[in-house]
């Protein structure tokens, strides 16, 4: 898959998530993922439900998705978090094959 398509399915999901969710998230999600495809750094503070789960996820499943290998790690300070976000990394990952676990 191409830069550019990476790219638009990136958004077209943002876009999804922005559909059922706040205005609050759909800032995140502009704000954000821009920077993340750019290769930048990220630095986000924000409530609870802003999307901050979805911007990291989306990033890497773009860069997982590039025809370059990939792996990733998520790093969590608690195991509830860390299956939360497995949760919702294989929520949006839904039919692309990826392998999650926690550890």
């Amino acid at each position: 898959m191409d830069d550019k398509k990476c790219r638009v399915a990136t958004y077209e999901k943002a876009c999804g998530v922005c559909t059922h969710a706040s205005s609050v998230t759909c800032v995140v999600l502009r704000e954000c993922i821009p920077q993340g495809l750019l290769g930048m750094d990220i630095l986000c503070q924000a409530k609870s439900g802003s999307g901050k789960t979805a911007v990291f996820i989306l990033i890497m499943l773009n860069r997982i998705t590039d025809p370059k290998p990939f792996s990733g790690i998520v790093m969590c300070n608690t195991r509830e978090l860390a299956y939360q976000i497995k949760k919702e990394f294989d929520r949006f990952s839904k039919g692309l094959g990826i392998i999650t676990e926690v550890l």
